[in-house]
């Protein structure tokens, strides 16, 4: 006699569960929506500077350069022309959308479709960071990640106002969750779409080039245990195809600044005023000033409207991003300043997560010293805006921070406040932009 199945160990049960887990975003998408545009759900409006839509339109037409309106704010001039100096990825893509749509597309709408996406990106990556051999996270657990990797981050503060400078984060903040996303369950295919997946990043934030050998290393640590062997053919053949694809990227870029600007390596500083173009844009003389709006210069908070109130040249990371205090505290239970029951994971789990935590640690601090020899921090924005740019990698290290600590009770309950806290501040924090 073959005993049945019970209905709700059913595989249509299942499905029908795992659906009904999934609508739990429907109420954070609305909150997103409606929270950007103060609850009028109205998206028409452009901001002042909507280049990559102006950028679709010049692809359109079949012309690189742009026709702008009244402002021209971080555009360069040549030969009669406007162009923008920045990559073209974010307008490639909006262009059958542009073509569809018209004007009624505006970058408003695309800011928000694009924070939707991210939000649906990292609530994958928190679903699936069991697949690391970490233990499974409760389905509130979850949606507070997520809440976390899409209110909290300053992508929702540049959300407000779209600025085409903001949309190049946005878009690149994207990319890199997908190449994140793709890494988690790592196959060699699966690593070939993250590192084509970081290239669009590079492509839309060029400066992101500089950590790309790092991104490529980490990669091929990640997908293969025995990367530690090498040479292994397999590992090798992988290494360089990921390799040609940042090649060509870069080769694209290049190609691009020579086209609009007659030589490969103008990046666009013509678009930097006469009053500017004295002063070197990498130094050792600008390291102490970043530091201090990086790392000391605090958010400041009031009681009165409005509660949040940054400096218009960035503020420090910890003060307004409360986040990156979780990792600190499995840094602390590791150095056995805080006791901590140690975490069940996954047998042969430890070696990928050990060498995963590693590189995007290493990705992250190598882009901020990078940082702080350079003459511009974002001006303009609440939080420090170019942190952004490898922010992904910090973040997926506090989702994973939190999945370790959340066994104590103590640590958890400050972690869930931490978390909580950064979408208030960052939903609070007033635009400085218009």
């Amino acid at each position: 006699m073959v005993a049945r199945t019970p209905k709700s160990a059913t595989p249509t049960s299942g499905k029908i569960s795992s659906l009904a887990a999934h609508l739990w975003l429907i109420p954070l998408f609305i909150a997103f929506i409606g929270i950007l545009t103060s609850w009028s759900f109205q998206l028409q409006k452009n901001s002042s500077t909507p280049y990559h839509l102006l950028q679709a339109d010049a692809f359109l037409n079949r012309r690189i350069d742009i026709e702008p309106g009244h402002f021209r704010y971080d555009l360069a001039y040549r030969d009669g022309k406007w162009f923008t100096y920045w990559g073209y990825v974010p307008a490639a893509v909006l262009v059958p959308f542009r073509w569809a749509f018209g004007s009624r597309l505006t970058d408003r709408s695309v800011a928000i479709a694009v924070g939707l996406l991210t939000m649906v990106v990292w609530y994958l990556v928190a679903r699936h960071l069991p697949s690391l051999g970490l233990p499974r996270l409760e389905q509130w657990e979850v949606l507070l990640l997520t809440f976390y990797s899409s209110f909290g981050q300053l992508t929702f503060h540049l959300s407000k106002t779209p600025i085409a400078s903001y949309m190049n984060h946005l878009f690149s903040f994207f990319f890199l969750s997908l190449s994140i996303l793709f890494l988690l369950r790592p196959t060699r295919a699966r690593a070939i779409i993250s590192i084509t997946m970081f290239c669009l990043a590079c492509l839309t934030r060029i400066s992101l080039f500089i950590v790309a050998p790092l991104f490529l290393i980490l990669t091929l640590a990640v997908t293969d245990r025995d990367w530690r062997g090498w040479p292994n053919r397999g590992t090798v053949q992988l290494g360089i195809a990921m390799g040609v694809i940042v090649v060509l990227s870069i080769c694209l870029h290049l190609y691009l600044n020579y086209i609009r600007f007659g030589d490969i390596f103008e990046f666009g500083t013509a678009v930097v005023p006469e009053s500017m173009r004295g002063h070197p844009t990498y130094s050792f003389q600008y390291i102490w000033t970043n530091l201090w709006i990086y790392l000391a210069s605090p958010v400041r908070y009031s009681l009165t409207p409005p509660f949040v109130r940054g400096a218009r040249v960035g503020n420090a990371i910890w003060s307004y991003q409360f986040g990156v205090l979780i990792p600190l505290l499995v840094l602390a239970s590791k150095a056995g300043v805080i006791r901590a029951r140690p975490v069940v994971v996954a047998d042969g789990a430890q070696w990928r997560i050990g060498r995963l935590l590693l590189g995007l640690a290493t990705i992250w601090v190598a882009y901020f010293v990078f940082l702080l020899f350079f003459r511009f921090t974002g001006e303009i924005t609440f939080g420090g805006r170019y942190l952004l740019d490898t922010q992904p990698f910090l973040l997926l290290i506090i989702l994973i921070s939190y999945t370790v600590i959340r066994n104590q009770p103590a640590m958890r309950l400050f972690s869930v406040a931490c978390l909580l806290l950064s979408g208030a501040v960052q939903i609070l924090s007033p635009p400085m932009l218009r």
